[in-house]
């Protein structure tokens, strides 16, 4: 599945907070470039959820990246390489992990500790990470 095809999967479903105004401000305000196919999915469902099988991903717009990365002090304790994009809701943090480049890996951590060592990657892209919870081989017990 493509980007495009996750997007309309998911749309009907998808509960919108705020729209998304301007997904290029956040290459912006990092110093990493952000993957085409997260900015298309956040410029096309904006700041919202969807409930997979047994978690909820509540991804961030881009002014929320920007604000909640120095709210919860991510980027003080993980570096610069891991940005936040989400949570499930709760504890869980869903990040673009940077740290090999030229990459974006999809990674989780949860938000209590911020011990980089804790850090799961879950997909090498952020399209192939919402393919695989579609499928439900991401869950609740991988992101933990």
């Amino acid at each position: 599945m493509n980007i495009y095809e996750i997007i309309n999967k998911i749309n009907s479903d998808w509960h919108v907070y705020i729209p998304e105004k301007n997904p290029e401000i956040l290459n912006q305000s990092f110093s990493q470039e952000f993957p085409h196919d997260y900015l298309l999915f956040i410029k096309n469902l904006g700041e919202g959820s969807y409930q997979f099988q047994d978690f909820l991903f509540s991804s961030w717009c881009s002014e929320s990246v920007i604000e909640n990365n120095k709210a919860y002090q991510i980027n003080k304790y993980l570096g610069e390489e891991l940005i936040g994009i989400a949570t499930d809701g709760g504890g869980i943090c869903f990040l673009l992990d940077f740290r090999i480049k030229g990459e974006a890996r999809f990674s989780s951590i949860g938000l209590g500790d911020l011990d980089i060592d804790e850090v799961i990657v879950l997909a090498s892209t952020f399209t192939e990470a919402l393919q695989l919870m579609i499928e439900k081989n991401i869950t609740l017990e991988n992101i933990l």
